[in-house]
């Protein structure tokens, strides 16, 4: 059985919120959904078989880290991941770092068009 709002229809109708004019919490919320339903226990045991316990992650996702050591991994660092910022996706991506706390530093969209500029968060 799957995760808890993890279902295709789940998906398309946060989306339509999302088109509706949500962000991609709000929109989760509204349906009864969580707003990460991601568990780490999987990625845990995956990596114990690989015989890595140590690793440092490639996120701005505060919560795949406590996800990660929770499982039992140690997570030594992270190296942050950084998308082109442009007019399509600046709101998405300040709803993940004013929202969901991820860490990214949002400077002006490679397209030319304006987008709100953020300095990156401390640690």
């Amino acid at each position: 059985m799957g995760l808890p709002g993890s279902s295709s229809a789940a998906k398309v109708a946060a989306y339509a919120l999302q088109d509706a004019g949500l962000d991609t919490v709000a929109a989760n919320v509204h349906l009864g959904l969580p707003v990460d339903a991601r568990e780490y226990g999987a990625a845990a045991a995956v990596l114990r078989a690989l015989g890595l316990g140590r690793v440092t992650l490639l996120t701005n996702n505060p919560d795949k880290v406590a996800g990660l050591r929770q499982a039992g991994v140690d997570v030594a660092g992270t190296a942050p991941l950084e998308v082109g910022l442009s007019a399509h996706n600046h709101r998405y991506l300040l709803t993940k770092k004013t929202a969901m706390g991820h860490r990214l530093a949002l400077a002006a969209p490679a397209d030319g068009r304006s987008a709100p500029t953020f300095e990156e968060e401390s640690a």
